[in-house]
């Protein structure tokens, strides 16, 4: 019994709670019902055609029935699996009962992985009762066990990747119009993943699964790849989601921008590797341009966040004075965020120009060329973001400060794609559009390729002016809250 008990204090509460909701409630039942009719249906249909048509020069039905069930499988569970946990989520998110998630004594993390298991119980059950239709494909002939197997896989890793999003998209605290759109677009970007996991199926099925590739390393090396990059992004939004349900005074930033900081430092590691094993600098681009992405979403998250602390925060600041201003950078705040990514900014284009010139490439004209498209959209970002924060204080005081990005997408809209539609509009067809397109596409983060490289040069000199003013002019204001970022005396600690 110690036994029992012991593993009984290591299930996860939250997800017992939710299965055990599940199969009370009618949505498993009927997604199990409905992909066992419609399987069965098939079946019968597949049984029926295949003995009408039997000749010794028939192919064998194998591949034809299992690509039929596993599009059933699959699309029952990539549409409702994951509809079903943001709906969930969203509802628990909701204004009349969020208060349950912040007095609850239970971990945010542990009330996300225990949605992700409950997601992933219902999908074992759903494959499971799915299972004994498919495995009647493979006596069919013409298609092997392997293949079921990856396939099935595959489809596991999809689902559970889109409900991730999807709870993700559930935590948001946002107004009901805003996740009703976020909703819409995330139905619409399933498709995404249906259809190139339907074109997968097909062509496994064409191509068959041999001895050869199961022992060959380059299969192994690109599937163990697709693999990691799907966890590493899983991760980035399973913090994420976590920090979206913690309550307002929590240091939320901390796990995120931890995260990233070792992420970004594995991730090089890596490209660099793959660098110098195929002399090509594609994966170091790809690692620098997405870290980029992920590091200036952190800083549009930071330029609207707490200028103070509270208690609970300023009772966990290191007192040593390294100690704590390596804190003031991942703790939640807008001054040691922007420093953030600041310095991650920065040691990103450096890596990629010094990882690129140390490795032996096939192509290093280019080098220079990458590094300054990556400069730009650096000070390009930087610019926006901190003129947002610069407005929002200044001239702006009434707007809340957790809306800051939204300032910076306005003067995105106004400065990077209002001058380009209106040249559009108005020059497109003259001689003068050329020109005019250089000057319009000046505060644009993206890289245009028509620009000659003295305009290139003027446009990389404009754009670091500029994020070095703005910088500059929020200098005190940061500094204000690096001055603030104290620990509480010992005995202010001690009684609170």
């Amino acid at each position: 019994m110690k036994l029992l008990d012991r593993i009984d204090d290591w299930m996860n509460p939250i997800a017992v709670k939710e299965l055990r909701q599940a199969v009370r409630g009618k949505f498993v039942a009927i997604a199990v019902l409905l992909a066992l009719i419609v399987q069965l249906i098939a079946v019968f249909i597949i049984t029926m055609s295949n003995s009408l048509t039997v000749s010794p020069t028939s192919q064998p039905a194998g591949p034809a029935a299992f690509s039929t069930l596993f599009t059933v499988l699959f699309t029952i569970s990539i549409f409702l699996i994951p509809a079903y946990s943001g709906i969930r989520m969203a509802a628990e998110r909701s204004d009349t009962s969020t208060d349950l998630l912040f007095i609850t004594t239970i971990r945010p993390r542990t009330i996300i992985i225990g949605k992700l298991m409950a997601v992933v119980g219902l999908l074992v059950l759903l494959f499971s009762a799915s299972l004994p239709f498919l495995v009647f494909s493979y006596v069919l002939r013409g298609i092997d066990m392997f293949a079921i197997v990856l396939l099935l896989a595959l489809a596991l890793i999809a689902v559970v990747n889109q409900s991730i999003l999807a709870l993700f998209i559930g935590s948001v605290p946002a107004s009901r119009p805003f996740k009703i759109l976020l909703a819409v677009g995330f139905f619409l970007g399933t498709f995404l993943i249906y259809r190139p996991m339907l074109e997968v199926t097909m062509e496994v099925l064409r191509m068959g699964v041999d001895l050869g590739i199961l022992v060959a390393t380059p299969f192994w090396s690109a599937l163990g790849t697709f693999v990691g990059v799907l966890i590493a992004l899983d991760a980035v939004v399973v913090v994420l989601t976590t920090a979206a349900i913690s309550p307002p005074v929590a240091n939320r930033a901390f796990p995120v921008r931890s995260m990233i900081s070792v992420m970004w430092a594995l991730a090089f590691i890596g490209a660099m590797w793959a660098t110098f094993s195929t002399k090509l600098d594609l994966l170091l681009s790809v690692w620098a341009v997405l870290f980029l992405v992920f590091v200036s979403l952190v800083l549009l998250s930071a330029i609207g966040e707490r200028e103070t602390w509270a208690p609970r925060i300023l009772r966990t600041i290191p007192r040593s004075p390294l100690l704590r201003a390596a804190a003031f950078l991942f703790y939640s705040g807008s001054g040691g965020g922007i420093l953030w990514a600041l310095l991650f900014f920065a040691g990103t284009v450096v890596l990629y120009y010094a990882g690129a010139h140390a490795a032996p490439l096939l192509y290093a004209e280019r080098v220079p060329l990458v590094t300054r498209y990556l400069a730009d959209g650096v000070f390009c970002i930087v610019g926006y973001a901190l003129t947002a924060a610069l407005l929002r204080r200044k001239l702006l005081p009434r707007i809340p400060a957790r809306t800051t990005w939204a300032v910076a997408l306005g003067l995105f809209l106004i400065g990077a794609i209002a001058p380009m539609v209106i040249g559009l509009a108005m020059d497109a067809e003259t001689n003068r559009f050329g020109l005019y397109a250089n000057v319009a596409t000046m505060l644009n983060p993206f890289p245009m390729t028509m620009r000659s490289a003295k305009a290139a040069g003027v446009r990389t000199l404009v754009l670091a002016l500029w994020a070095l003013a703005v910088m500059l002019m929020n200098g005190a204001w940061i500094v204000a809250q690096a001055r603030r970022f104290r620990p509480l005396p010992l005995q202010e600690a001690v009684e609170s």
